[in-house]
């Protein structure tokens, strides 16, 4: 039985990076993270090291956040 703390580890050393150049995320990855919504990109960054290292260095992912005003009930 593998424990959490093995499974953890083998998320955190995860690389997604396009072969022959190194330290670049594959473009497939940077187009299919721009459909996700902001909750999805927040779960992401903690998969591991790399994904969090993308979604954190890439701008265009954040460029459409919507924050609406919160109802006020009188």
């Amino acid at each position: 039985m593998v424990s959490v703390d093995q499974e953890n580890e083998e998320f955190q050393d995860c690389e997604f990076r396009a072969e022959g150049h190194e330290g670049t995320p594959h473009e497939a990855l940077i187009l299919a993270l721009g459909y996700l919504g902001v909750r999805d990109l927040f779960v992401i960054e903690n998969v591991c090291t790399s994904l969090r290292s993308v979604v954190q260095n890439d701008p265009l992912l954040w460029r459409d956040i919507h924050i609406n005003p919160p109802i006020i009930q009188s």
